[in-house]
């Protein structure tokens, strides 16, 4: 007797299993915990968010605006950093 769909479970246990080391080796597991769930990681992997994509093209207006909330929050984080390296190192 032939198993149906043997072929394409055999697919998707390949992509469960890369999609499962991807997940363990997401960051933010290792600071702050399971912030987001193994479903919701996979959900973003298949369909990412495209607002953000650098593949936009150049004259787009929503690109321009993408790229300027990027560099705004990358700035953001580094205000943030600042301090607490000082901290971090000033009493080391």
């Amino acid at each position: 007797m032939a198993s149906f769909g043997s072929g394409k479970l055999k697919r998707l246990g390949a992509v469960l299993r890369k999609y499962y080391l991807a997940y363990l080796g997401y960051p933010p597991l290792f600071f702050a915990g399971p912030i987001l769930s193994y479903n919701a990681f996979v959900s973003q992997l298949e369909k990412p968010i495209l607002s953000y994509s650098a593949g936009m093209a150049p004259d787009n207006e929503q690109a321009k605006r993408a790229r300027h909330g990027v560099i705004y929050y990358g700035i953001r984080v580094l205000i943030l950093m600042v301090p607490a390296l000082l901290i971090y190192f000033g009493f080391a």
